[in-house]
């Protein structure tokens, strides 16, 4: 037993009461006790299976921003589907009390999903030895939902080469999301590839109000195209440009990365690089059930890439000229 504890990071009593006196201990730490114990070679695989036999809770706890409300709702579809609730803890909570709200809640959750800024490190602290899948960051070592922003951001990178002008200007919010970030990590990096002339506009979270304000930014470029990271600044830009320069519009190509409902507010209708939440969230609660109730703790971790489907509008009518 000692052996199982230390490899299990928990006390010898703990081993005791999860291989010896079932339901005495929390049922996520118990599996995780059987698993340490099974691969070490301690008791069988048909000794592991009979523990499946405690209760589940049916529930899941989601470490998500408060504000992304697409994936919130994406993620209790898919869980409802799947006959579970959400408990929801706020990802923007500092950090010591989200992890003091994670462990206050390992007993009454079968798994966490989590989408946050904080590191995996200092998370996964918290809900060490529970399933858990992440929707916000590439790793081998955990499991991964994430969409494919390389793929994706290439096909902009595209398009923007094909135009006689090759300036354009990306607006966005330094540390609004981890996709946000990715795919400006990945938009500077081909731009100097192919040598295109970008400027960067930060401080523009996507809020209407953001984007109808940042136009006089980028007036200075002189009708540069324009890639906006989040749907509904880049509503408000169209609206503000709309105001003070219809013409402008017949002659600039305007994308946005978001929910695409939302580019049918502009008008023009705005062309959009979506985030697939409802697939993301259905490949996610997929693979948490999976974790847990899959026996196996020496398979391999996945990560699955969503790719992310541009929808073309009118807002890039001028794309048809290429």
């Amino acid at each position: 037993m000692k052996d199982v504890a230390k490899a299990a990071h928990v006390a010898t009593s703990t081993v005791s009461r999860a291989l010896n006196r079932p339901g005495r201990t929390n049922p996520l730490t118990a599996e995780h006790v059987f698993r340490v114990a099974r691969e070490m070679g301690y008791i069988s695989e048909d000794d592991a299976r009979c523990h499946r036999s405690a209760p589940l809770t049916k529930r899941f706890g989601v470490v998500i921003d408060m504000g992304n409300t697409a994936l919130i709702s994406a993620l209790k579809a898919s869980a409802t589907e799947s006959g579970y609730q959400l408990i929801f803890l706020d990802a923007n909570s500092p950090l010591g009390e989200l992890g003091t709200s994670c462990q206050t809640f390992l007993k009454h959750v079968d798994g966490f999903l989590i989408d946050s800024e904080k590191t995996k490190v200092e998370l996964n602290a918290f809900v060490e030895h529970h399933p858990l899948v992440w929707l916000n960051r590439e790793t081998s070592k955990y499991d991964v939902v994430i969409p494919d922003v390389k793929q994706s951001i290439s096909e902009i990178i595209t398009f923007l080469r094909s135009q006689p002008d090759s300036r354009f200007t990306v607006m966005h919010a330094e540390g609004q999301s981890w996709v946000t970030d990715e795919c400006m990590d990945t938009v500077s990096k081909l731009s100097k590839k192919y040598k295109l002339d970008m400027q960067v506009i930060n401080g523009v979270t996507n809020s209407v109000n953001s984007g109808y304000k940042v136009l006089r930014h980028w007036e200075r470029r002189a009708l540069s195209n324009v890639l906006v990271f989040g749907n509904l600044a880049a509503v408000g830009f169209i609206r503000a440009l709309r105001e003070k320069d219809p013409s402008a519009l017949q002659s600039v190509a305007i994308l946005g990365v978001g929910e695409p409902q939302n580019g049918l507010l502009a008008l023009p209708t705005l062309s959009t690089l979506e985030i697939p939440q409802e697939t993301i969230a259905r490949v996610a609660v997929k693979r948490l059930l999976e974790k847990i109730h899959d026996p196996n703790p020496g398979a391999k971790h996945a990560i699955q890439k969503i790719p992310m489907r541009l929808i073309r509008r009118e807002s890039t009518r001028i794309w048809r000229q290429h």
